[in-house]
């Protein structure tokens, strides 16, 4: 969710959460925060502490791993929910509602529904004002559906009031409607200092201490805690408490544990804070001086054995000065140092460097846990810490992925799971290991043509015109041409990627297409019969709510049919695509539609929109086929010598054995894709949505085993980032049978 913060000066009380019943809100006496446990925290502790081994329990893969009842999963559980209604509507005495719970360290309220006119806006603020967020007519909500937690406030009360235009309670329009229907609390400094339910895992005495305390002793270390944050969120009625870190270049990608942030209904609870910490080594004065807020938008890749959860950030623009880490893909060494910035506990930011366990530094004293998945370290650990980066003091990069506590407590070794999140980080693996194969040389023939590309139709949308392209009549709404960014928070660009102007599908409720299903269509206005047609694009989808973007090809007036697609939301980014168009030749019509998933959270964009075909000497050379019958395992499809101009180098063997699919699933559950054409950065083989990396990588393909029933199908989905091609490409089949497959893909060629 994304909002506008306006802060004065923080205030001092400290976290964490209980979500509870504003049934008698109204006779709370108005008094100041206080640092004490109140009746009310002790309650709800021994609720919590009885509820506690339920989340702790630890999820393993049995077929590899043995059991240690001494290790705890770390997110810390420190609240509780229950269900309240409080409403502003027309109905309302007054147009604001302020929610107090005496002796909390912060108040998080739940909106269930919102529906202002345009330009109203509510604001959400601590009962001095020193902290604001504001919530504009674009976070409009389809109750029941819809809803999101706002961004907490500090203290023990919160107020929320509608506004109008002006800024003004007056100007609101008569029929806006606000839903507030849970809220969580802070339990008090004192009763989260006792660390009355938190589980420890300190190996000795406790050697994790205020991060500002190495500020001049270990600058390096210290330096490299920024990008550290801590993650809140709320599953199953109760509240928790876990640690993240931002990773990669992408400015809105954060890393955090798969028992955190499990999937997207818990992701979309979670606040992230950053620089959350004391600015001094004996903790006085306020931790929240410097803290920056955001939430988490899309998860984007999960999985529960590597205990992993990479979701995207909304705002990341607001977080950018705190950095981010990259990733040490690479086996760790037995003895080598580490350190791990964490929020243990819940409480501010604290660094693990030195452990009286070792020789005096954090190191790692087992490579090989749990079947080789994770590394163990004495460094001291609490609840709370699960999702903490643990990183390699000789490369200052993250090596594992804290998850475990018990002495020795544990993490996943990150090259264990990157190749999970490697494309979604526009980064590369370290050393993809692979041999190339003996296909041989094409014969090149002298390819010497003069090709020249033609553009037929081109728009990049500036002066708020489509070009040569216009916008379709069969469809629900048109695209809308905007600069800058969309009305709606959380979803579409903030910019375009050329010049001013850009499309996109509007979904809000009342402008656009909100319902699932609606659609809107941009389409060339003319007609072309050419040789060699290529669609080249860029496009952008972020929100929760984003739909389905599909390129489609009729010929001679005939059926459309779709030749690319992408759907889900893919992160605050603008990507490159260019899609092959060289089989339709006669009377042919190009036009892009945008799907709506249902929500607001869906604006689908597009820019640098071009349609063009490629003329070539009639002369370019043929080139020699090359070595069609490469062994199986020769797969390298040989470099060829291609002309200046289109003339092309012939293909190697394919290496391909006698197999008539590109892809497909064998009787044992064995997925492949041939590598026929391919130099792979990554590769990433799904069915039926859970994805892994390939096993194998022999035989000219890659495969992984999976568990199937024979008389069952299954859809299949292919990831790959071809090293000789821009962007990835993604082929998908739904149906297919056990021991068949499909001939031929997208990522084939």
């Amino acid at each position: 969710m994304s909002f506008t913060k306006t802060v004065k000066m923080p205030r001092k009380p400290i976290l964490m959460g209980i979500i509870a019943s504003i049934a008698s809100v109204s006779s709370f006496a108005d008094s100041p925060v206080v640092n004490k446990s109140t009746a009310a925290d002790e309650k709800a502790i021994a609720e919590i502490t009885a509820v506690t081994p339920k989340h702790s329990a630890i999820k393993k893969n049995a077929a590899v791993e043995k059991v240690d009842v001494s290790v705890k999963k770390q997110a810390q559980l420190i609240g509780k929910t229950e269900e309240i209604t409080r409403v502003i509507d027309p109905s309302s005495p007054r147009r604001d509602k302020t929610i107090k719970h005496p002796g909390a360290t912060f108040i998080k309220l739940h909106i269930s529904e919102i529906n202002l006119a345009n330009g109203d806006f509510i604001t959400i603020s601590d009962s001095q004002g020193n902290e604001t967020f504001r919530y504009p007519s674009g976070t409009n909500t389809s109750a029941p559906v819809d809803g999101f937690w706002a961004i907490s406030v500090l203290g023990d009360t919160a107020v929320v009031r509608l506004r109008g235009p002006s800024g003004k309670t007056k100007d609101a329009d008569h029929s806006d409607l606000v839903v507030i229907d849970q809220y969580s609390y802070g339990l008090s400094q004192k009763a989260l200092q006792e660390n009355q339910f938190v589980t420890k895992s300190i190996c000795g005495a406790e050697d994790h201490v205020n991060v500002a305390c190495y500020s001049n002793s270990n600058p390096t270390e210290y330096a490299n805690s920024t990008a550290t944050a801590r993650v809140i969120y709320q599953e199953g009625g109760s509240t928790y408490t876990c640690t993240g870190w931002r990773v990669g270049p992408n400015p809105d990608t954060l890393i955090t544990n798969e028992h955190c942030l499990s999937n997207q209904a818990i992701t979309d609870t979670a606040e992230i804070w950053f620089n959350y910490q004391y600015n001094n080594c004996e903790g006085s004065g306020s931790p929240y001086s410097g803290r920056v807020v955001v939430t988490a938008d899309r998860l984007l890749a999960v999985s529960e054995y590597h205990d992993m959860a990479l979701v995207t950030l909304n705002n990341a623009d607001t977080i950018a000065q705190f950095g981010a880490y990259e990733l040490d893909n690479r086996a760790p060494v037995l003895g080598e140092n580490i350190y791990i910035p964490q929020h243990p506990g819940g409480i501010p930011k604290r660094l693990s460097i030195f452990s009286d366990q070792n020789n005096g530094l954090c190191e790692i004293d087992s490579t090989n846990d749990f079947g080789g998945r994770d590394i163990g370290y004495y460094c001291d650990t609490e609840g709370g810490s699960s999702g903490s980066p643990v990183i390699a003091s000789s490369t200052n990069k993250v090596i594992g992925l804290h998850h475990y506590g018990g002495c020795t407590n544990n993490g996943v070794r990150v090259d264990q799971f990157y190749s999970l999140v490697a494309p979604y980080l526009d980064d590369q693996p370290s050393d993809g290991g692979g041999n190339n194969g003996g296909g041989n040389d094409g014969g090149g023939s002298n390819g010497g043509g003069n090709g020249s590309t033609n553009i037929l139709a081109a728009t990049s949308f500036e002066g708020a015109s489509t070009g040569d392209w216009s916008q379709g009549a069969d469809d629900d709404f048109d695209f809308t041409l905007t600069s800058g960014t969309t009305p709606s928070s959380s979803t579409g660009p903030s910019g375009a990627v050329d010049g001013n102007y850009y499309a996109y599908l509007e979904t809000s409720d009342g402008r656009g297409a909100f319902y699932a299903g609606e659609t809107a269509t941009l389409e060339t206005t003319n007609l072309f019969t050419a040789d060699n047609l290529n669609l080249s694009f860029s496009y952008h989808m972020r929100g929760r709510n984003i739909g389905t973007l599909e390129v489609q090809v009729r010929e001679s007036y005939g059926a459309w049919q779709t030749v690319w697609s992408e759907s889900g939301g893919q992160g605050d980014r603008w990507f490159s695509e260019s899609v092959d168009l060289s089989a339709y030749r006669d009377e042919v019509q190009v036009r892009f539609l945008a799907t709506a998933d249902g929500g607001w959270r869906g604006d689908i964009a597009l820019d640098e929109v071009v349609l063009s075909t490629t003329d070539s000497d009639p002369s370019v050379g043929d080139g020699d086929p090359g070595g069609a019958n490469d062994d199986p395992g020769n797969t390298d499809p040989g470099d060829g010598n291609s002309g200046s101009g289109n003339g092309s180098g012939g293909n190697g063997g394919s290496g391909a054995g006698n197999t008539p699919y590109a892809f497909g699933i064998e009787q044992d559950g064995t997925v492949y894709h041939l590598q026929t054409n391919h130099t792979a950065d990554w590769v990433y083989l799904c069915l039926n949505d859970d994805c892994r990396a390939p096993s194998d990588t022999s035989n000219g393909r890659w495969s992984h085993n999976f568990s199937v029933d024979p008389s069952q199908t299954y859809n299949i989905t292919v990831k790959i980032q071809d090293a000789q091609a821009p962007g990835q490409c993604i082929t998908t089949e739904t149906g297919v049978a056990v021991g068949s497959g499909v001939a031929r893909s997208g990522c084939s060629n």
